[in-house]
């Protein structure tokens, strides 16, 4: 989970935990003590079977654009486009 030491955060720890996921939190701030952090989503291989991010949005879109960017070399002309588009409709959403 990136960013798991906010409520928000707290509280996905807390319900995927309680469904027997195993959690680990990428977050500067604090967490749970029971949980495994890193203070920075980049220090981390990403090979997890699940992702949440819950952060505030201009976090959200910062990280999804600087994942995109680290993989678009990997994508095919048409799912580019695609993510541009998905990406603009997130920057749209948060301005309003």
């Amino acid at each position: 989970m990136i960013g798991g030491g906010g409520k928000m955060g707290r509280w996905f720890v807390e319900f995927l935990s309680s469904q027997g996921f195993t959690v680990e939190i990428a977050d500067p701030g604090s967490a749970p003590s029971d949980v495994t952090r890193v203070d920075d989503w980049r220090k981390t291989d990403l090979k997890h079977d699940y992702i949440v991010l819950a952060t505030p949005l201009g976090v959200t879109d910062a990280i999804l654009r600087e994942r995109i960017i680290d993989t678009v070399a990997h994508l095919d002309e048409v799912t580019v486009k695609k993510l541009t588009g998905l990406l603009a409709k997130v920057s749209s959403a948060r301005m309003m």
